[in-house]
């Protein structure tokens, strides 16, 4: 395999060499369906507020049946976590609505329907004590009069919270218990107070994206239409659903919301009172599943963006497996059917319009079978140019694009911003998988030969039972062609917090070559800086999007060089927790600090390494920038992270790595150290 060194896509002292971010580890096996009913009028609501272990039973019947018990329990481990960090607390903060589930039993031990809804406010109206204690999180919201959810909002209640932006498709899951509410009455402003019992972080995968544009005015005195099944018009508008968001219930670990979406007609409703849809491939976990196993309860709420309206459903579910030999539903061996038992529909309950974004439609969405698509998805077929190794079971692939009109999603590759995943579809022994990994070359508008470098690259470190990372390293040969489907996502972890890309698609001409870069955009790119002073933390697969950063950075810095221009670049510490001395990246970083786009680099190698292994790695690094890295063999510590940062603590950090890790960091720096939570940008691997 050739030396990725000798590899340029122009002369920088930058290789082609991003790490794997958002692996998908998971490829589903069809067996025996275990199925087993839990009797939920036997058995009441039991808090737990700390668990032993971090799956129950119905997740771990779900899991082995699909085949990714031994991955979840991995990434379980890391993802599931009792409290909320620093910065959860500042995403819910920012968010101006919120999806919850709740149920509960009243004074007579009658059992409530599961309900699941939405509520909205200005930012804000979503808090916690403080960023130091994220125990108790606060909702301040007016709920609609007719909204199903307000029977089930007792003290004790189990509350399941999904923090969701359809904007970024970033999403939080927080499992909680109800510990107060106040103003239930009529016109009145409620406020929940709840306790965090477990949070999660999710994936993107299968949301579309959507933005707020206005409020809508407030209709009074209006009555929901409730029944005990649907009407013609309401399964119309199920099937045209593209999101909807789910409710399910364990009678000791609460109650649970999430999202599901897909292209418009992923659910099916044959009759008015059943609904089903495939279940499609995700973390692996199987949190709703696992709940859907053990109580059959399931609620579901469907948005109709475009008048406002909510369509409230709740009843009975359970998980019907494909035989081997049956043919996929949706690309799914899985779905979901649901025997509806209470219906509610409440008019004009989304305070706000909302339009969907330029490229709103999810690229993980499968076809749907039977159906004939409207809006055919957005393809590209690009070429693999290079691949080689760049250290132990990680290697680098640069992909060409073609030639051609530079629109859509082609000006969105070429011009992605820093720390963007791609997706791409794969077919592996036959099947289709879809996979998506960092984008960690420089964008290639900023080429100082753009018309020659329409070229991207990732790095993927070969996962044990990762399908697509085992497939790319053995059996993908230059030459051969990738569909890509989307560009997108890790905008948070980009230190370039607002890229121009207005001024950006000015660098593609109107005869589909690319242009160089003018000497105003280097400056309003530069402008875009977060702070003056930025510290990079990562750990693992969470080297690349600071790569993708750094990478820009210098890719400027040659830019401005070229037009004469004087710069000032920002102070930047990169540090880095790896396993092994083995580590890619190691004389890119020196040449880095050599034309000082890098202040320091400090490692951590966490696993023992000799003497010499220490003495090699830093005789990667050029002899005059060796007095500016700095290599520990021991984990990062509070002492550690206190050496990252300023005095003053105005200081821009970016965080990126597993879920472990960040927890860590981020308790360190905010509630240890004192960082502000504002100036604590992060990104985890949640598929």
């Amino acid at each position: 395999m050739p030396d990725c060194t000798n590899y340029d896509i122009q002369r920088l002292p930058t290789l082609l060499v991003p790490i794997l971010l958002w692996q998908l580890l998971f490829a589903s096996q069809v067996s025996s369906w275990w199925h087993s009913t839990y009797n939920m009028s036997e058995t009441p609501m039991q808090p737990v507020e700390i668990y032993d272990q971090p799956f129950h039973e119905g997740e771990i019947a779900i899991q082995e049946q699909a085949g990714t018990a031994h991955s979840a329990a991995s990434l379980g481990r890391g993802m599931i976590s009792s409290h909320l960090g620093p910065g959860e607390v500042t995403y819910l903060q920012g968010l101006q609505m919120i999806v919850i589930s709740s149920w509960s039993r009243d004074t007579e031990s009658e059992q409530h329907p599961l309900w699941t809804s939405m509520l909205f406010g200005d930012a804000g109206f979503i808090r916690t004590l403080s960023t130091a204690d994220a125990s108790l999180v606060t909702i301040t919201a007016s709920i609609h009069s007719a909204d199903p959810l307000r029977q089930s909002l007792v003290p004790n209640a189990a509350v399941g919270l999904l923090a969701i932006d359809l904007m970024t498709r970033h999403r939080l899951r927080i499992n909680t218990k109800l510990v107060d509410v106040t103003g239930l009455g009529p016109d009145q402003v409620m406020t929940l107070q709840l306790r965090v019992l477990e949070s999660l972080g999710n994936c993107p995968k299968h949301i579309q994206r959507r933005q707020i544009v206005s409020k809508r005015s407030d209709p009074k005195h209006v009555r929901a239409a409730v029944s005990a099944e649907l009407t013609p018009r309401q399964m119309t508008l199920l099937q045209s659903m593209d999101t909807i968001f789910v409710g399910t219930f364990h009678p000791t670990r609460g109650a649970d919301a999430s999202h599901r979406g897909g292209f418009a007609g992923f659910l099916r409703s044959p009759s008015p009172t059943t609904v089903w849809w495939a279940d499609y491939d995700g973390n692996g976990m199987f949190n709703t599943l696992g709940n859907i196993q053990v109580t059959q309860q399931l609620s579901l709420v469907a948005p109709d963006w475009s008048l406002g309206h909510t369509l409230h459903v709740s009843g009975l579910a359970e998980v019907e497996w494909l035989a081997s030999d049956q043919p996929r539903v949706d690309r799914a061996n899985r779905l979901v059917r649901m025997t509806i038992t209470h219906v509610v529909e409440v008019p004009f309950m989304i305070p706000f319009t909302y339009e969907v974004a330029e490229d709103w439609q999810s690229p993980f969405n499968p076809p749907l079978s039977g159906v004939v698509s409207t809006a055919p998805k957005e393809e590209l077929t690009v070429t693999l140019l290079k691949k080689c190794s760049v250290a132990k079971d990680v290697a680098t692939f640069a992909f060409q694009v073609p030639d051609g009109p530079i629109a859509g999603l082609t000006r969105r590759l070429l011009c992605h911003i820093p720390g963007e995943y791609v997706t791409f579809d794969l077919h592996i022994d036959g099947q289709p998988v879809t996979r998506t990994w960092t984008i960690s070359s420089f964008p290639a508008c900023l080429s100082s030969a753009p018309k020659t470098n329409k070229v991207f690259s990732i790095t993927v470190k070969r996962e044990v039972h990762g399908l697509a990372s085992t497939w790319l390293h053995d059996t993908l040969q230059e030459r051969q062609t990738l569909t890509v489907t989307g560009v997108g996502g890790g905008h948070t972890i980009s230190t370039f917090m607002a890229w121009p890309t207005t001024s950006l698609a000015q660098v593609f001409a109107p005869d589909s070559s690319i242009l160089t870069v003018q000497p105003d955009d280097i400056v309003d790119m530069l402008r875009n800086q977060a702070y003056p002073v930025m510290t990079l933390v990562s750990a693992g697969i969470g080297l690349t999007p600071m790569m993708a950063s750094l990478r820009s950075l210098r890719q400027l810095q040659v830019l401005a060089s070229k037009h004469a221009l004087e710069i000032q670049l920002p102070e930047v510490t990169f540090a880095h927790s790896t396993r092994t001395t083995d580590m890619p990246f190691a004389n890119e970083l020196g040449e880095l600090l050599e034309v000082s786009v890098l202040s320091r680099v400090v490692l951590h190698i966490t696993q023992p390494a000799t003497e010499k292994a220490v003495y090699d790695l830093r005789g990667r690094f050029a002899e005059q920038s060796r007095s500016s890295v700095t290599i520990n063999t021991i984990r990062f510590d509070t002492t550690a992270y206190r050496t990252l940062l300023p005095e003053s603590m105005v200081v821009s950090v970016f965080l990126c790595g597993p879920a472990t890790f960040m927890s860590h960091a981020q308790d360190a720096m905010v509630k240890t150290l004192g960082l502000s939570a504002g100036f604590l940008h992060e990104e985890a691997f949640f598929f």
